[in-house]
């Protein structure tokens, strides 16, 4: 807040410059809990290439994806999932029919 608004403004814009300030503060706060978050997350990742005594030396695949933060991005995430797992599984069945039919192909050749 100006100076000028302080002293010769509206005395209810303090009030909306207070509040106003908590939620930037509560925003801020958030963010920086976020950020704590993804450095969590990092840091777990790396943690069996740097543990001397762990057998597993690859680190863990970091997240491919953001955090969801609300209830909509989680649905809509996993509903990628799904999209993904469902594609994945029609091109491993497609391959294992061209391969019996590459196989039944060559029986009746044969």
């Amino acid at each position: 807040m100006s100076y000028h608004d302080y002293w010769h403004g509206e005395p209810e814009m303090l009030r909306f410059y207070r509040e106003s300030y908590k939620i930037k503060r509560k925003n801020e706060n958030f963010n920086l809990w976020l950020q704590g978050r993804y450095f969590y997350e990092a840091i777990i990742c790396a943690s069996p290439a740097t543990n001397p005594l762990s057998k597993a030396r690859k680190c863990y695949p970091y997240p491919e994806n953001p955090f969801p933060l609300t209830k909509a991005e989680q649905e809509e995430q996993e509903e990628q999932r799904r999209i993904k797992r469902y594609h994945e599984m029609r091109s491993r069945m497609m391959a294992e029919y061209q391969q019996q039919q590459i196989k039944k192909d060559g029986e009746q050749n044969a």
